[in-house]
């Protein structure tokens, strides 16, 4: 599976370059590249079938991620991933970290 984060494409003082979305459809038109202001970038491999295995390998809990077994991270320093990002499955099926569980959104 593939983890993407969402980031500002011009990072500035004001905003986080965390956006937390709240639906699928948001989700979708920054996939699309159709937002000027947020895109997704990889962020980290994850060697697992389980969305839940992934969420959790991906986040800082008791050390950096991207030491994780399982787990190969793009360079750099990365945050935990977080509700709006996004999960590629290896069927291409594309998952939106949601405030519960995960949502589907349409590639």
């Amino acid at each position: 599976m593939i983890v993407y984060h969402t980031k500002l494409r011009k990072p500035n003082e004001r905003l986080s370059e965390c956006l937390f979305l709240l639906s699928p459809s948001r989700a979708q038109t920054i996939w699309r590249d159709a937002d000027p202001e947020y895109v997704y970038v990889p962020v980290a491999a994850v060697f697992s079938k389980d969305l839940e295995v992934a969420f959790q390998l991906t986040n800082h809990i008791d050390s950096a991620w991207n030491n994780n077994p399982n787990v190969e991270a793009a360079p750099g320093k990365q945050r935990s991933t977080s509700v709006g990002d996004l999960i590629r499955k290896s069927d291409g099926t594309l998952w939106m970290v949601d405030f519960a569980g995960f949502s589907q959104v349409q590639a």
